[in-house]
């Protein structure tokens, strides 16, 4: 997974690079902006136990039954 994210970051297109260099080192509009960055399965496993968690009382089940 990691190795993937490092190809696709190495190989971008010039629009891409110039996108990043803008949104990076807070020069568009003084915000901050990060890559998205892969999620161990901890903590995705962690991630879809509270949106369970917050979703049950709503009474939406995202388990499908």
């Amino acid at each position: 997974m990691l190795d993937n994210a490092k190809t696709l970051r190495s190989n971008q297109a010039e629009a891409e690079q110039r996108l990043w260099y803008h949104l990076r080192a807070h020069r568009f509009m003084g915000l901050k902006f990060e890559r998205q960055k892969p999620m161990s399965r901890f903590r995705e496993a962690l991630a879809r136990t509270w949106l369970f968690a917050l979703s049950a009382p709503c009474g939406y089940d995202i388990t499908g039954h």
